[in-house]
Order: structure tokens, then C-alpha cells, then sequence
């Protein structure tokens, strides 16, 4: 076992040295005594590796290494310590299950990357200024990161395949994007966070479906994107002065129920044959409630031969993807919103009817039948917003608070 008293200053004379971990290390720094490891750039750092349980760094300081601390097959406590404008502060090389807490990580490439089913713990942090993500994870890695804050990183959570775990009580400010979901399939739990301020909030593609609960998106140029069939569940959140508050496109066909949607430039917006299930939400003072795209049009995926809505569905059938793939309502060229309670705007939809124009829905009524192909010869029909049955009174328990 190696012990580090408080206020020690490691200082290795090659940078290319790596401190290896094979045994127990505990680095006992104090508040105000911190331990400094001092390698410069492109030192190797801390490396753990198939080490003995009961290894803690406590209030410890790193600068500057190309990567802080490695971990293949260890697990560690790292407490109350500094990460600064190290390429990467953390990387959790494979079967990694460390408990991260109370934690100051800034400036870097990767805050802690997460690989090879690792599952560590992370709350309490800070994250601040990473150029491409606070947190990465990949490879069948999991875990919990609860009650961190991360402020102006180009992404805060970036997950890459399957992540089966929460995210949970964090608060996402000033990001380029909060999460970032790309093939997750039906994870993460993302749950009780608040994102505001953010260019994007929350990002989901390429079949990513997490479950999306009692998160507060306040003052988001976009609160959530849905591209390439991304599919979330969002479930009693808040959705508030957002730009934009859930955006779907290329078949993306999320569940959006029981939310509350105040006071957003637009509320909902859909594009290039995507149909989400809009049911018992309460919209109130929005902009524009629901927007259809250009290129909303179940006619014009009808008409677009092999990469049409049918030829995909067929093809889906067969594949793990199916239930991601237009319901019936995509072949009539409907987007579904009835069922929903529509705040003060509730009196125009009685005054105009079932198949009027209302002014809080951009639909066909709004836009000329757009063309395709070079020559713009061919057109076709735009969809409709159907709003009929609505709600006559707010839903109860919708959105977060509520």
C-alpha cells in the first residue's frame, strides 16, 4: 500500500511516467492541504489496474496530464479533488466501477470517459468547460450520475449505445448541448434534472428512446430534439420559454404525455413523417402549439418509392426496431393532438370547430402544397394537425410540481 500525506506535491522528472496502481493507494489530502500532482503536459498520471479494493483519492489536485487517472478492472473512491485542462481527467478503460463525488473537473477533452462495462457512481461534481464532453460513455457501460451541475461544456452527458442508467437531479446550464443520446435504445432513465439556458437540452437520435421524467427545460433555445427515429418517453416534465420545445424529425415518434408546456415560442414541431403521441398535456400561452414542417407529408412518403413509409415498415417488421415505426396515422397524413387541454387558445377551438383553422396550429391550412424533384413538377399534400376530442379543464398532475 502507498500513502500520500496531506500537502505532499508529486512532481514526476518524465512526463511519459505513469504511476501504477496495483496494490491500495490512498492519497490523504485535506481541505486545506490538498495533495498536487504536478506532471505537466502529456504526463501519463494514475493507473489502476486489476488493484486491490479500498484505493482513496481525497482532496487531491491534477494539472495538466494527458490523462489523470486510468482504471482497467478497479474500483476507487475520488473525493473533493481538482481536474484542470487535463486532455482527459478519467478514463474508465473497462470494468471500472468507481464512486466520483464532490468533484471539481475543468477544461479538457473529456471529463470522465466511461468505457467497456464500467458502472461508476458520479454525484456531487462540477463540470466546467470541456471541449467535448463532461461525460462520456460507451461500450456497454452504465451507471448512476446524480446531483452534478455542468455549465458551459460543449456536451454535458454524451452516451453512445446502450447506457442502462439514470441521470438523475443534475442541473445542465449554458451547454452547447445538456445529453446527448445517439442508438441508446430504451436508456437512460433521465429523471428530475433541470436544463436551462442550453442551445440544446436534450438530444436524442438514431433509435435512442430514454425515459424523460419531472425534468424542469427552462429557457432553452431547444429544450428536446428528436432526429433519425428518436423516440424518447417524456413524461411529466416542464417546458417552459423555450425556443423550441420538442422538436421531431426524420421519423421520430416520441411519447409526450402529461407535461406542462408554458409560454414557448413553439411547443411541438414535426418534419419528414414523424407522428409522436401527444396525449393529456396542458398548453398554455405558446406561441405556436404545434408546427408542422415542409416536408410533414404522408403523401409525399407514399409517392417516394423503395424509401417510403410502407417499404420501411415492412422492413422493420423484421428487425428489433419495429415498434419505433409509424403508427396508422402516418398513412392518412394526420398528426394526432386531440386529447390535450389547450389553456385560454381552448376557446378558439370551439369557436372554429373541428376542421377549421386555428391560429395556435401550423398545418396545411398554412402552407401551399410544396414540390419535389428538380422540377418541382410534383407536389404534395401537406399534413394536418387533428385537435378533436380536447380537454375542457387542465390535466391534473402535469408537469412537474403540478
Amino acid at each position: 500500500m502507498l500513502t500520500i500525506s496531506a500537502g505532499s506535491v508529486i512532481r514526476p522528472e518524465n512526463p511519459g511516467a505513469t504511476l501504477r496502481v496495483l496494490g491500495t493507494l490512498k492519497v490523504l489530502g485535506m481541505a486545506g492541504s490538498p495533495v498536487a500532482f504536478e506532471g505537466g503536459a502529456g504526463w501519463q498520471g494514475v493507473e489502476f489496474v486489476d488493484s486491490k479494493s479500498g484505493s482513496r483519492i481525497d482532496h487531491a489536485v491534477f494539472s495538466g496530464a494527458l490523462c489523470a487517472i486510468g482504471s482497467s478492472s478497479s474500483d476507487f473512491e475520488l473525493i473533493a479533488s481538482e481536474f484542470r485542462g487535463s486532455q482527459t481527467a478519467v478514463k474508465l478503460l473497462r470494468q471500472s466501477s468507481p464512486r466520483i463525488e464532490g468533484c471539481r473537473f475543468e477544461s479538457g477533452e473529456i471529463g470522465i470517459d466511461v468505457e467497456m462495462k464500467s458502472a461508476p457512481q458520479i454525484a456531487g461534481n462540477h463540470f466546467f468547460g470541456y471541449r467535448r464532453a463532461a461525460i462520456l460513455g460507451s461500450h456497454n457501460s452504465s451507471g448512476r450520475i446524480e446531483k452534478n451541475q455542468f455549465t458551459q461544456n460543449e456536451r454535458g452527458v454524451s452516451l453512445l449505445r446502450n447506457f442502462p442508467g439514470t441521470i438523475a437531479g443534475n442541473r445542465f446550464e449554458n451547454n452547447l448541448v445538456g445529453i446527448h443520446c445517439d442508438q441508446t435504445q430504451n436508456s437512460p432513465v433521465i429523471k428530475g434534472n433541470l436544463f436551462a439556458g442550453n442551445r440544446t437540452a436534450l438530444m436524442s437520435l438514431s433509435f435512442s428512446m430514454p425515459t424523460v421524467e419531472k425534468n424542469e427545460f427552462i429557457d432553452n433555445d431547444s429544450a428536446v430534439v428528436n432526429d433519425q427515429l428518436g423516440s424518447p418517453k417524456l413524461v411529466g416534465n416542464l417546458f417552459l420559454s423555450n425556443g423550441l420545445a420538442v422538436q421531431n424529425v426524420r421519423r421520430s415518434n416520441p411519447l409526450v404525455q402529461k407535461n406542462l408546456f408554458e409560454k414557448n415560442d413553439v411547443a411541438i414541431f414535426c418534419d419528414y413523417a414523424s407522428y409522436p403521441q401527444v396525449r393529456e398535456n396542458n398548453f398554455s400561452a405558446n406561441g405556436v402549439a404545434v408546427k408542422l414542417g415542409p416536408f410533414q407529408s404522408a403523401d409525399r412518403e407514399r409517392r417516394s418509392g423503395p424509401g417510403g413509409i410502407e417499404e420501411r415498415r415492412r422492413q422493420g417488421r423484421q428487425g428489433q426496431f419495429a415498434p419505433l415505426l409509424p403508427d396508422p396515422g402516418a398513412s392518412s397524413g394526420i398528426v394526432d393532438v386531440s386529447g390535450n387541454w389547450w389553456g385560454a387558445d381552448t376557446v378558439l377551438l370551439s369557436e372554429t370547430g373541428a376542421e377549421g383553422n386555428v391560429a395556435i396550429f401550423y398545418d396545411h391550412f398554412d402552407q401551399s402544397p410544396a414540390g419535389q424533384g428538380d422540377d418541382l413538377k410534383e407536389v404534395y399534400l401537406l399534413d394536418r394537425v387533428v385537435y378533436e376530442p380536447w380537454l375542457v379543464a387542465p390535466v391534473a398532475g402535469a408537469g412537474v410540481g403540478q
